[in-house]
């Protein structure tokens, strides 16, 4: 509530993902319905995929 400005807070506080869960992409579908069914906003952030290159994580298209 205080005048603390955006990036200070996320250089700050934990402000991650929280819980991630990887799932098979045939069943996300029914993850994320089961989620919701309960009140758990959940929501899709990558994929896993092949590559001939050198491993890395991606999250909304940002190397991580």
């Amino acid at each position: 509530a205080g005048p603390v400005e955006q990036d200070e807070m996320l250089r700050t506080f934990n402000m991650g993902l929280g819980m991630v869960a990887a799932v098979d992409a045939e069943a996300s579908g029914r993850a994320l319905d089961g989620l919701a069914r309960r009140g758990i906003p959940a929501w899709t952030i990558g994929a896993v995929e092949a590559s001939d290159g050198p491993a890395e994580v991606r999250v909304e298209g940002r190397v991580l």
